[in-house]
């Protein structure tokens, strides 16, 4: 969400952007240079939480037994 925000506010700001063929390079730019670094973000955070869910829980087995 907060990305789309940092678009909006981008988009708006920019006096250069006025026109829209513009407007759409710079935004396919975006999208290849930022919006795939936070894709790999979103992944490896999601992944790591992941493992330490997995591991809590099985901590958790281990102790009942």
């Amino acid at each position: 969400m907060e990305t789309l925000n940092l678009l909006r506010y981008l988009f708006i700001r920019d006096q250069q952007l006025k026109s829209s063929v513009e407007m759409w390079k710079e935004l396919c730019r975006i999208k290849d240079q930022y919006l795939k670094i936070v894709r790999v973000c979103i992944s490896m955070s999601r992944a790591y939480y992941s493992a330490e869910l997995k591991a809590l829980k099985e901590d958790l087995q281990l102790k009942a037994k």
